[in-house]
Formats: C-alpha cells, structure tokens, sequence
C-alpha cells in the first residue's frame, strides 16, 4: 500500500513534538516537509524546535520558516502551558541542516504541486501559514486532497470560555481557511478531551525499551506536572489525535457543518460556531473518537524507534 503524502504545519510544542513522532512512526505517512508558525512560542522557537525535532527523528525533508505574527492581532503565546522554549524547557541537539530558503506558504505549494491532487496537510498549530498559502495561491485549495486541523470545539473553549487555542490566536487565519473551500476535517477539543491519559498510561508508555523514551517520558511527565496543577488526573495530546486520524480514520466519527469563525466580538473571539443543520455545509467535525484505538497507536508509537 502507498504511503499518503503529508506536510505538517506546526508550532512545536509539547504536543506537536509528539504528533510528529507518532507521524514519523507510522507505517502509512510520508512527510514531505514540515513547516512552522507562531502560536504555542515565538516564531524564532517553534521553527528551531521543528528543524531540531526534524533532526532527532531523522526525518530528512526541508523545513521552512512561516509567519511571524497573526495576520491582524497581537502574538500570544502559550508559554504557560509549553515553556520558555516551547518543549517544556527539554533542550534538543541542534540541527547542522538549514531551514529551506521559502516561506512556509511556497515550500506547501510547491510540495503539493508535485503530488497531482494526492497530498494531505495536517495542520496542528492556529492557521495563519495555510492563510497565507491561500491568499497568494487561491487554486491550492483544490489541489490539497485533504487539510486535517487541530483546532477548535463545538462547545467550550480552553484558552478562553468560547474559544480554542490555534482558533483563538488568528482568528482571521481561521476565518479565511474555513470559508475558503478546503475539503476539511476538523479534530477539536470536542473529541481530543476524550482521549486523556491518566497516569498509569504515561508511565506503561515510559516502561516501553526505545531509542528516545527518554525524550518521550520527559515530555508526558511535563506535560502531566502542568496539567496536575490546573487540576487535571492526566494529559491530553490535542495535536495528535488529528494525526492519529489521517493514519487511521476509523478512531473518528465525523459529521458534516457549515463551521464559522468568530472574529470581531472580543469576548467570543475565535469561536468556532459549528452549525450541524447549517445549509452550507464547510468542515467535517469530529464529535466521537475511539479511545482505545488512539491509545493504542500512540502507546505502539515508542515501539517505532527501538
């Protein structure tokens, strides 16, 4: 069987350096390039965590430098939640590679040029790269087979009341991506609050013998150690419940919704308005997953990298 052909767009990213390595594992993706945008650290942070997580993983594909700030607001990062350099302060070898010469937006054009209609984009990170990509190349969106977003809720937020974290950071990215005609799956907080990991999980994936379970014990205690003090008896990976779907539909069950953005009341910013018996019908949302079938994947994923 072909592997499907994916380009990441990220913002690494406790849960991002974790999507990736479950993408890198998987039998059923080719990465054909990863690309990085602000959003859970600065730019300058998120783009050196993709080219170093590139690096450890051995994943030999150009990465590429995307936008800076938001397309029309103030950056807010998540530092709170993923540390001062995004990976909850691990510390990664340095890459000797060099990030590609293009933007973001042009290394994906030209990555899905060359594919004819068969490249997937896993977007895991607020959207203002794919914004872009689809201002100056309006015909992308028929080029892409597929665009899989983690990103917003049907219901409540997490980084407001109302609004999700990558929605809520560029709102007007999100906007201009869910009205521009992708054929577009949505994995929120709606299904990825179902797949928490309790403690006992984190630490069966940490007694697997593997090359970097060192690195991914480090960074599930992180993450547990800052969940527990909100409260929370474990951790959700957000990001890579939407990989998790492009390697195996079937831990999704998806409707189809006309899916707006809320992007001029301050309050409700970001809000995803999901409208299941809207007429124009734009995204596939995730409402149910199978969490058994996710945690297996994700618990076979340090398997990959004995």
């Amino acid at each position: 069987m072909s592997k499907i052909p994916v380009i990441i767009d990220t913002d690494p990213g406790i849960d991002d350096f974790l999507a990736i390595m479950l993408a890198k594992s998987s039998a059923k993706l080719d990465i054909r390039a990863i690309t990085a945008v602000c959003g859970n650290q600065t730019l300058e942070k998120t783009s050196k965590n993709a080219l170093d997580i590139a690096n450890l993983l051995d994943i030999n594909v150009a990465v590429a430098k995307g936008a800076q700030t938001p397309l029309d607001r103030e950056l807010y990062t998540a530092g709170d939640v993923h540390g001062e350099n995004g990976i909850g302060n691990i510390y990664l070898e340095a890459s000797s590679k060099e990030f590609d010469n293009r933007y973001a937006w042009d290394l994906i054009y030209d990555e899905v040029k060359k594919e004819n209609g068969n490249l997937e984009i896993i977007a895991i990170g607020p959207l203002t790269n794919i914004a872009i990509a689809v201002l100056k190349y309006p015909e992308l969106v028929n080029m892409v087979k597929r665009l899989t977003i983690m990103g917003g809720s049907a219901s409540s937020g997490n980084r407001t009341e109302h609004a999700e974290f990558n929605i809520w950071a560029d709102p007007l990215a999100a906007d201009i991506v869910f009205k521009s005609g992708f054929n577009m799956v949505m994995v929120g907080l709606d299904v990825t609050r179902k797949t928490l990991l309790s403690e006992e999980n984190i630490e069966e994936i940490k007694a697997v013998k593997s090359e970097h379970i060192d690195i991914i014990g480090s960074l599930l205690d992180e993450m547990f150690k800052r969940y527990k003090k909100l409260g929370n008896p474990g951790v959700v990976i957000h990001d890579a419940l939407a990989v998790a779907y492009v390697i195996d539909e079937s831990c999704l069950e998806l409707k189809n919704c006309q899916v707006s953005i809320e992007s001029r009341d301050e309050i409700r910013i970001g809000k995803t308005i999901v409208d299941l018996e809207g007429k124009d019908k734009n995204v596939a949302v995730a409402f149910e997953v199978d969490f058994n079938l996710f945690k297996d994947l994700f618990e076979k994923m340090p398997l990959y990298y004995n």
